[in-house]
């Protein structure tokens, strides 16, 4: 019989499973996470920016043409700039934009504990913010830097009020941070035309500085976090291990071997909630630390992974530990505010001095209250002179003298290319 030598391996491959069941130590006692559990109080409508954020989105006038689309999102990154579809674009959305602003001025951010529903608003919070964008940069483009620079400003204090949602975990984190980047490229792109004496320059670095990522948000943020891969897993115990819940990360053969097995022999869920809100209070005590590098995500279950117990389980805690490259956000985007509060203050040096700084410590304290800060390494940015490069040791540690490289990520090698001098 052709099949019969697969059939005995199979039944051998239970059987050794099924010792390896009976030596385990099994599933744990629940796990006392009422400190990941805690979620905040609700608030009034009128007084939550997620709701002006709804009311926002629902206005968007966003043209049906891809190719418009594309030169919209262009434009908002910095691409070859259409003065009449911009002017277009944020008349149509003029009323969208006025509501959006209102999301800096409510009390607070907070989104439904059920994700879904928050994902249309968040698209829509992406389109606003490029729009946004897209109006601070017509402002510099019309000869209008500080206006630009207002409008930046108001990007942020948005960007801000979204990353401080108690239930939006890394979904508002990343829409939080997208729309502080986009504010501080509309900074670096009026940063040519701008004129700032150093009280001004000092100011203006002081509100960048508040908008870095605030460490207790964060660590609300992995809260929540928490709170949904705690769901997904304990969706994943009650089904089968062939259903979607396991067909996510498992190879078509580890899903064939993986029908023939107890789930209570491949999840243990009291165990992997314990590692995995141990994982979650680790990155939350590092929330104002410089980051660890990202883990990339890890590979899908094979067969033989199956032979070990609680195989779903422990993939879910690898899932989730990768989850550590959006950590690797935060400290990009913490020491893009501190290039850009770096750079704000060369120029103005420059202004009134006629050459760069010797140094980024010579900016303090007459353009800056503190030296401005390496995310990724806690130290002071770095600054080549003669290159005029504001740069981060970046995610791989590797000082590179704040080159660019062809093809690198923005984590990767970090750095701010001052205009030329000879533009003041």
């Amino acid at each position: 019989m052709k099949g019969a030598p697969q059939r005995l391996a199979l039944a051998l491959l239970l059987l050794l499973g099924g010792v390896i069941a009976l030596l385990s130590r099994g599933d744990g006692e629940p796990p006392d996470d009422a400190d990941l559990m805690q979620t905040a109080a609700p608030i009034p409508d009128h007084e939550n920016g997620y709701v002006t954020l709804q009311a926002a989105s629902a206005l968007i006038q966003w043209p049906d043409s891809d190719a418009l689309d594309d030169r919209l999102l262009a434009m908002a990154s910095g691409g070859d700039w259409d003065a009449e579809l911009a002017s277009r674009a944020l008349a149509d959305n003029e009323r969208a934009l006025a509501i959006f602003a209102r999301v800096a001025r409510n009390r607070a951010f907070q989104s439904p504990p059920d994700p879904q529903p928050a994902l249309a608003p968040t698209l829509g919070g992406v389109q606003l913010a490029r729009l946004l964008a897209i109006r601070a940069r017509s402002a510099t483009e019309g000869g209008e830097p500080a206006a630009a620079v207002e409008d930046a400003l108001l990007a942020l204090r948005v960007g801000k009020r979204i990353g401080t949602d108690p239930h939006g975990g890394f979904r508002s984190g990343q829409l939080a941070m997208f729309v502080g980047n986009l504010a501080l490229d509309a900074i670096a792109d009026a940063l040519p035309a701008l004129e700032l004496d150093a009280a001004a320059t000092r100011a203006l670095a002081r509100e960048l500085e508040a908008h870095r990522v605030d460490p207790a948000a964060w660590r609300a943020m992995l809260a929540a976090n928490y709170r949904a891969e705690r769901l997904e897993l304990l969706t994943a115990a009650r089904a089968p291990a062939v259903s979607d819940a396991g067909a996510a990360y498992a190879t078509p053969s580890a899903r064939r071997i993986a029908g023939w097995l107890p789930n209570r022999y491949l999840i243990q869920p009291n165990n992997s909630l314990a590692a995995l809100g141990a994982q979650v209070r680790d990155q939350q005590s590092r929330a104002n630390e410089p980051c660890k590098a990202g883990e990339e995500q890890p590979a899908a279950l094979q067969a033989a992974d199956l032979l070990r117990p609680n195989a779903i389980g422990r993939r879910h805690l690898a899932a989730a530990q990768s989850g550590a490259r959006f950590d690797v956000n935060r400290c990009e985007y913490d020491t893009h505010v501190e290039m850009t509060r770096a750079a704000l203050a060369v120029r103005a040096f420059e202004r009134d001095r006629g050459a760069a700084p010797p140094s980024l410590a010579a900016l303090v304290p007459g353009y800056l209250d503190s030296a401005p800060v390496d995310g990724f390494s806690g130290t002071t940015l770095r600054f080549d002179r003669p290159r005029r490069v504001v740069y981060s040791i970046g995610s791989d540690q590797i000082d590179e003298g704040g080159r660019a490289i062809e093809g690198d990520t923005e984590a990767r090698e970090p750095r701010f290319a001052l205009p030329p001098l000879e533009a003041s």
